[in-house]
């Protein structure tokens, strides 16, 4: 719970915040029991183990789980009932004094967004920008947005600039790479790259030097197929 929202400035608080030691300790229990469920241990049957052992093996990992827990819980509550809008995260002062069956207490500092009052706006004259589209970038956006929502069908056409084929091709030291997909005109190929591939259709096996790059063979070839619905 909140103890006390101190105003270090109009856009920086400080938070005390205290969680009582009954619920501290009851979340502990519960997750003892949990790891309890969980526990295999020589000596006992699955999930059957003492508690008094569990907590001897677990506690402390149990202890550092529920602190994760119900920290940053109790900061968001203390949050609403002081009322306040963080934009950032919060700073523990200290750090955190556990111990069992005793009250937890931290102090945070956080940057809040400021109250602003008596704001008066009515009657401030504002000044109109004109704003004017033209027909062509109208065009291009609607071009663009059909370029991202278009999908790549199977043809039999030759390749062109645009097209996504699948390519076969064996380097020189004949390094062999199969099904290789590319988008003619983009990627970090040559321009003769792609010109070679240009009018080529699928199944047609050509030899060209491109750097280390030799044998190319389109295995299948899709094109972008735009449909723009009103």
């Amino acid at each position: 719970m909140l103890k006390s929202c101190e105003e270090i400035s109009t856009t920086k608080k400080r938070l005390t915040i205290e969680i009582p030691a009954n619920v501290v300790e009851a979340e502990i229990q519960k997750g003892l029991q949990e790891a309890q469920k969980k526990a295999n241990i020589p000596g006992f049957r699955s999930g059957k183990a003492p508690l008094t052992i569990i907590e001897k093996r677990y506690g402390k990992s149990v202890e550092s789980e529920v602190l994760e827990k119900i920290v940053p819980d109790h900061y968001i509550q203390a949050v609403k009932e002081a009322d306040i809008k963080p934009v950032s995260r919060p700073e523990m002062e200290d750090a955190i004094d556990f111990k069992r069956n005793s009250s937890l207490s931290m102090t945070f500092t956080v940057e809040v967004r400021p109250k602003i009052e008596g704001l008066e706006y009515e009657g401030i004259p504002v000044k109109e920008v004109p704003i004017e589209i033209t027909d062509s970038e109208v065009d291009d956006i609607i071009k663009n947005v059909a370029e991202e929502k278009g999908t790549f069908e199977t043809i039999d056409d030759a390749v062109a600039s645009g097209d996504l084929v699948t390519v076969d091709y064996t380097t020189e030291d004949g390094v062999e790479t199969k099904d290789a997909v590319i988008k003619v005109g983009s990627g970090p190929y040559p321009k003769e790259f792609f010109d070679a591939l240009i009018g080529k259709k699928k199944g047609d096996g050509f030899q060209q030097r491109f750097h280390s790059l030799r044998i190319l063979q389109p295995s299948s070839l899709a094109r972008r197929r735009n449909l723009l619905c009103k």
